[in-house]
């Protein structure tokens, strides 16, 4: 699912994707060995690329990808993805569950709401996977349109809209996990997660969205070139 949207999240001619690393995170050279063999076959170039001491995303990176970390970003890197994404740049961020909310404060300019909660399936917890969720609802957008069969996520956290979408932006949901799940507040004690409807968001959880479009204060052509676009996928 996530090389799926890599694809779709730009054209199909010959692009490069960029992988942050330097913060203890996932590597294209173990984690995401796969990934980067799929996105070669199609025709993507693929490489990691490290912000420290930069001042900006390499020009050539036409897609920027973030996973998700324990050790955060520092401040100048924060700066250089801020004008990466501000110059209609097109970017994935994977956000793990137990990790700090690192890109949150980021993608809320962007109507992007990080749950600081991990999402728990009963019905995962029939074959031993209580907080693997099975994702059952795919949106109509291009990115998740043709899929149709249920798939399990090692883990996930809640990603959904903002409650206020800044103008110019549009955000939606891509994929949601079924009724038996919900999004557990409670990150203490996890031996057995209990659902507080006081406190834990009720499934449908929401887990991918994606936003796109400009922070003109006006409102966002449907229609309009996605190269005029920023365009964000958070997971």
């Amino acid at each position: 699912s996530i090389t799926n949207a890599l694809i779709k999240l730009t054209s199909t001619t010959s692009k490069k994707v960029c992988f942050l690393k330097g913060h203890n995170e996932f590597s294209l050279d173990n984690q995401y060995q796969t990934v980067q063999q799929i996105l070669g076959q199609n025709n993507y170039k693929v490489n990691s690329i490290i912000l420290v001491g930069q001042n900006a995303v390499p020009a050539d990176c036409n897609l920027l990808v973030v996973p998700s970390s324990s050790s955060g970003l520092q401040e100048s890197e924060v700066l250089a993805v801020k004008t990466f994404l501000n110059q209609k740049g097109k970017a994935m961020f994977l956000v793990n569950p137990l990790d700090s909310n690192i890109y949150s404060s980021l993608l809320a300019e962007w109507g992007i709401k990080i749950g600081n909660d991990i999402v728990v399936d009963a019905q995962s917890a029939y074959f031993g996977l209580l907080f693997d969720p099975v994702l059952q609802m795919y949106s109509t957008q291009a990115i998740t349109s043709k899929l149709s069969e249920a798939v399990i996520l090692h883990t996930s956290r809640s990603v959904g809209p903002a409650t206020e979408i800044p103008a110019g932006l549009t955000v939606d949901w891509l994929a949601k996990t079924g009724n038996s799940s919900w999004a557990e507040t409670d990150l203490v004690n996890l031996t057995k997660p209990q659902y507080d409807k006081t406190a834990d968001q009720a499934g449908p959880v929401s887990v991918a969205v994606l936003a796109s479009g400009n922070k003109t204060g006006a409102a966002t052509d449907a229609s309009a070139d996605q190269k005029t676009q920023t365009r964000i996928i958070a997971i």
